[in-house]
């Protein structure tokens, strides 16, 4: 089995090295890494060319104008050859033995998922994120399982796909779009036949709270918020026509809901209230599960705390 690893680079110089060694060093082969400069300003081409002299074999890198994240995930996917897809950000590295576990777990599946761990500025591990661990089931209740669990993730890092599955969806990242991961995680794990995940976390993610991806303006909020809505528009439309279990339905929907809604906290007054005002006219508050005292509760507080605004 041969993995392709996808990997976006875009203004990293100072943690690219981190993250190619991790890549370069994996105790399983065959593998392609495809390096994508997504027209960065510093110096990590210079990196980048150090890294294809040393395993021209092993790594394909391409240069193209800038685009965001999504653009250059897509870009790389149309040049991947391998038999999985997995995703790696610049500014994060993966373990040495990640694709040697997917290896021994892997039979046919579209999707296999694993863990995180959360990394300081210094390398040093903060926390573990571990997701629900299940053995295959259909992407419907893979989907709803993840849901219904302490920790879901949508980002794209921490599962592999199958690029045939892949492809034959015509699967793509929204360009110029925040929030890539949650507009198209969901949508393919639902239309997966075969999904499993790991009780084995291979990811590290780096945490740099100083960066400038985590300090954006409040106009970057805003847009953040947005588009979140904007991916929720395309979830109702689309992804939750193809759950067929009625209760799986409602948890997605309520967790879209969640999603949505938790914006508000992130934008001032002025701008919270027009965004509260897109979230009436889409009603998303009946969305919300109330199936429980807890649920029912959350409910009936979310819809005070929206109609006083």
């Amino acid at each position: 089995m041969k993995f392709s690893i996808i990997v976006p680079i875009y203004n990293v110089e100072k943690y690219l090295k981190k993250c190619l060694e991790s890549l370069v060093n994996q105790t399983y082969k065959p593998y392609e890494i495809i390096l994508v400069n997504d027209g960065t300003k510093d110096n990590s081409q210079l990196i980048i060319d150090e890294y294809i002299r040393k395993y021209p074999d092993m790594i394909k890198g391409y240069i193209k104008e800038n685009g965001g994240l999504s653009d250059a995930r897509n870009y790389g996917i149309e040049r991947a050859s391998g038999d999985y897809l997995v995703f790696v950000d610049s500014d994060d590295y993966i373990k040495l033995d990640l694709l040697e576990t997917l290896q021994n777990e892997i039979t046919d599946e579209d999707v296999i998922g694993y863990n995180l761990i959360i990394v300081d500025n210094n390398y040093k591990e903060i926390e573990e994120i571990d997701k629900p661990t299940f053995n295959v089931t259909s992407g419907e209740e893979a989907l709803a399982n993840l849901i219904e669990g302490k920790n879901y993730f949508e980002t794209a890092w921490t599962y592999a796909y199958n690029l045939d599955f892949w492809k034959k969806n015509k699967f793509k990242y929204f360009k110029n779009l925040y929030h890539e991961d949650f507009g198209l995680t969901p949508n393919i794990l639902l239309k997966a036949k075969k999904v499993k995940t790991l009780d084995y976390a291979g990811y590290y993610y780096f945490q740099n709270d100083n960066g400038i991806i985590r300090s954006g303006s409040m106009e970057k909020t805003v847009k953040k918020a947005y588009d979140m809505l904007n991916l929720f528009d395309f979830h109702i439309n689309e992804s939750v026509k193809l759950i067929k279990n009625e209760k799986n339905k409602r948890l997605f929907e309520s967790y879209l809901a969640n999603a949505v809604i938790n914006k508000t906290n992130e934008l001032e007054e002025i701008e919270k209230k027009k965004y509260i005002g897109e979230l009436k006219k889409r009603k998303v508050v009946d969305l919300l599960l109330d199936d429980n005292l807890f649920r029912k509760l959350k409910k009936s507080y979310t819809s005070v705390k929206l109609l006083l605004k």
